[in-house]
C-alpha cells in the first residue's frame, strides 16, 4: 500500500479519537480538573498531527500544550486554539 493511502485509512480510522480529544481540549477551557488529561492530549495531537499532514495543527496543538503548561493557563486562549484546532482538522463540520 502507498505511504500516502496508508496515512488517509489511518488518518479516516483515527478520527473518531481525533474528535474525542478535540472535545476534552474544548472542555478543558471551563472545566479546570481536566487540566492534566488536556496537557497529555495537547501533546499527543501535537506530536502526530504532522504525520497525517496537518502541519497547522501540531503547532495550534503545540500552542495549547504551551498554554496548558503555563501556572495560570487562559481558559479564552485554550478555548480560542481548540476551536481553531478543530476548524483546521475537520473544515466541514
Amino acid at each position: 500500500m502507498p505511504t500516502q493511502k496508508l496515512l488517509d485509512y489511518l488518518w479516516n480510522r483515527n478520527q473518531p479519537q481525533v474528535m474525542e480529544r478535540l472535545m476534552l481540549l474544548e472542555l478543558a477551557a471551563t472545566t479546570p480538573r481536566l487540566h492534566d488529561q488536556a496537557l497529555s492530549t495537547a501533546h499527543q495531537l501535537a506530536g502526530s498531527l504532522g504525520m497525517y499532514g496537518f502541519p497547522r495543527g501540531t503547532d495550534l496543538a503545540r500552542a495549547l500544550e504551551l498554554e496548558l503548561e503555563t501556572s495560570s493557563p487562559n481558559p479564552q486562549r485554550i478555548s480560542n486554539l481548540a476551536q481553531d484546532l478543530r476548524l483546521t482538522l475537520f473544515p466541514n463540520n
